[in-house]
């Protein structure tokens, strides 16, 4: 399916762009595809994961505690088919238009209304994951250095919350935003995923050395979440 226009007419009258990169299918035909000159294969995959798992990883365990193994798979479960049903119809609706960004199904979906709608909401949910990031350095980071460095007196710099989020978000954050394609990400995306298969395979080799008791583990279910320190 290739689109003979540079524009697509909506429902409602509106034009949405179509240039020869988006009215590209996704799913071509052919079998000779030619390249989009963007981020890899391997790279797509590994930042798709990163905005999958997140932050939100680390509500997982207390969100099991409260719900239990059999109504937190459940969850799991039903939310996965959830992502799987919104990512075929979004797939879906692409291969209809040849359309490839949001904003541009939302206009050709439901009208201008759509595109704000669908711009609202991507700007809010990276808001929000952005701040989760932060505030997880803000309150983890000096725990995880203090322990590294347990002779440290009064209150230095380095163990100073507010400080080390200054520094992260000028050193790491904002050069990574100023990139000029996002394909570069992909590094840090599969940095940040290694990390995380790391601590959680550290975590279940350390469970087995930890002395476990039901008292202590209610005490710390009972404790609200970001307020534990590993």
């Amino acid at each position: 399916m290739q689109a003979s226009d540079s524009s697509i007419n909506t429902l409602d009258g509106h034009q949405v762009s179509a240039g020869r990169d988006e009215s590209t299918p996704l799913l071509a035909n052919s079998p000779q595809r030619r390249s989009s000159g963007g981020t890899s294969f391997g790279f797509a995959v590994f930042n798709l994961m990163n905005a999958i798992m997140g932050s939100g990883i680390l509500g997982l365990s207390y969100a099991m505690a409260k719900t239990g193994i059999l109504g937190f798979s459940a969850l799991l479960l039903i939310v996965a088919l959830l992502a799987a049903y919104s990512i075929h119809l979004l797939l879906r609706m692409c291969l209809l238009t040849a359309v490839t960004s949001y904003e541009d199904l939302g206009l050709y979906a439901f009208g201008r209304s759509g595109k704000v709608l669908v711009a609202c909401t991507i700007l809010i949910q990276n808001v929000g994951a952005m701040s989760s990031y932060l505030f997880i350095i803000k309150s983890e980071l000096p725990a995880a250095i203090a322990s590294f460095l347990p002779g440290a007196q009064g209150e230095p710099w380095y163990l100073d919350g507010r400080t080390l989020l200054i520094i992260t978000s000028v050193c790491i954050v904002l050069p990574l935003a100023l990139l000029p394609k996002i394909g570069f990400l992909g590094y840090t995306s599969s940095l940040s995923f290694f990390f995380m298969v790391y601590f959680a395979v550290v975590i279940v080799i350390k469970k087995w050395n930890i002395p476990w008791s039901s008292s202590s583990a209610k005490s710390y279910c009972n404790i609200p979440p970001g307020t534990q320190h590993l």
